[in-house]
């Protein structure tokens, strides 16, 4: 028999019995709970109390179970050997479905998280989702919060990281409806750094600002900000309010259209 706490399970004064009928020591009982002997006799007359009989026969040396102590045993012994295998198939059953702890962009959360959790529930028995731009999610990757992150920054300076390449998408001009008719206004990236309102720029130290700089230097292009945020849906709504135009990819602008 082996003395397995049941976490729970079984009350801790069942537990102290089982042990005491396996030891037949009040200070070897002891050590393994890492209790006083005291406390050990105790959580025993607390048993024996509840049942109104006497379970162990403390004249002796070592102890010895009373006819009472031996019955309630031999009936325990069954249902613990039971609920231990259910624990483990119980445990097993929680790493065959694994706990995932996943980050995403946090505009592009609002619309992929839901179908995210909708394939992958029967797959996965408990998740962690969070959010943020992309070098908080570095941040949280590197700090072992998250398993794995969907983020426009590919990390290349960091070693030892498992990348996959889910999609390409493309980026988008957002310009305020309410003053200017976009389309027939914009026509070279000239024309656009004069139009008269300032750039909304990316945060120039966050993941997604870094390759906004390095797309613009690419190109040659030379476009004046007064703005920066590190918040995605925040620069949508300033544009919308009139304060600027920005460059949105794809895929989040069309999500936060929704919000």
């Amino acid at each position: 028999m082996k003395n397995v706490s049941m976490n729970g399970i079984f009350s801790r004064n069942v537990e102290i019995f089982i042990s005491l009928a396996k030891t037949k020591s009040f200070q070897k009982t002891a050590s393994i709970f890492g209790l006083s002997t005291s406390s050990i006799s105790r959580e025993l007359v607390t048993i024996e109390n509840k049942l109104k009989v006497t379970l162990v026969d403390r004249s002796c040396r070592p102890l010895i179970l009373t006819p009472e102590g031996r019955k309630l045993l031999s009936e325990l012994i069954p249902i613990m050997n039971e609920s231990q295998r259910a624990v483990a198939l119980a445990r097993e059953a929680s790493n065959f479905h694994p706990s995932l702890r996943i980050g995403f962009i946090d505009s592009f959360s609002y619309d992929v998280v839901p179908q995210f959790i909708t394939v992958m529930q029967s797959k996965i028995s408990k998740f962690i989702c969070l959010t943020g731009g992309a070098d908080r999610l570095v941040e949280r990757l590197l700090s072992h919060e998250v398993d794995v992150i969907l983020t426009i920054n590919p990390c290349f300076e960091i070693p030892d990281l498992r990348r996959h390449l889910l999609l390409r998408e493309p980026s988008v001009l957002i310009f305020p409806k309410s003053q200017y008719d976009f389309r027939r206004y914009f026509r070279s990236w000239e024309d656009l750094a004069h139009c008269g309102l300032p750039f909304i720029r990316n945060y120039s130290f966050s993941g997604g600002g870094q390759l906004e700089s390095q797309h613009l230097t690419t190109h040659d292009l030379k476009l004046m900000g007064t703005i920066q945020t590190d918040n995605n849906g925040l620069r949508i709504k300033l544009v919308s309010d009139g304060k600027g135009w920005a460059i949105v990819v794809h895929l989040l602008f069309y999500s936060m259209k929704n919000y």
